[in-house]
């Protein structure tokens, strides 16, 4: 099998599977659910074509790591990742990003930084469960953002202090958490 020819990859319920780290500049799409147990830091800079990724019950995962502006990806959920923790150190750098959703990272503090910058495209963000997250990075919200959906009551207080500048906000959905869907 040619593999530049694979643009989707999920792999479900397989803790022993290993992706080789190399660069896999032909995948537009990942899923990784309950698997991948060797993941502790996922690369970004090796799937420069990736438009969605998701990772879901990576129980080691702890980070994403980049150094280069990823020019593709539009969609960003993390799921039930207890150890999941930081963003790369400068921030996430994803112009064309639209959605984040991160559930259930119980080690997370802080969201990416420098987010009216460096996500100058974002429209959803999702926050639920993710107890130490307690603040908004500085400069608050990107102005495009639409919809928040947030479950910490610090972080509902930080947000306050970003909704002055962000004039596109339709919708805020405050819960107590869970994974249930959202209405718009």
């Amino acid at each position: 099998m040619d593999p530049s020819t694979l643009k989707i990859l999920r792999i479900y319920s397989c803790p022993l599977t290993n992706v080789p780290i190399t660069l896999y500049n032909f995948l537009e799409e990942m899923d990784i659910n309950g698997g991948c147990d060797f993941l502790t830091t996922f690369p970004l800079d090796l799937f420069p074509k990736l438009c969605s990724l998701k990772l879901t019950r990576c129980r080691n995962l702890q980070k994403i790591s980049q150094e280069h502006t990823h020019n593709h990806l539009k969609y960003l959920i993390i799921e039930k990742c207890p150890q999941f923790e930081s963003f790369p150190s400068i921030g996430l750098s994803a112009p064309w990003l639209q959605t984040i959703e991160i559930r259930g990272a119980e080690n997370l503090k802080l969201l990416p930084r420098h987010m009216q910058t460096l996500l100058p495209s974002l429209t959803e963000l999702h926050i639920i469960d993710c107890p130490q997250v307690e603040m908004f990075p500085d400069g608050g919200l990107p102005s495009n953002v639409k919809y928040v959906s947030l479950s910490s009551f610090k972080l509902i207080a930080s947000l306050r202090e970003s909704l002055n500048a962000n004039t596109c906000l339709e919708s805020l959905c405050i819960t107590n958490g869970g994974y249930g869907i959202f209405s718009r």
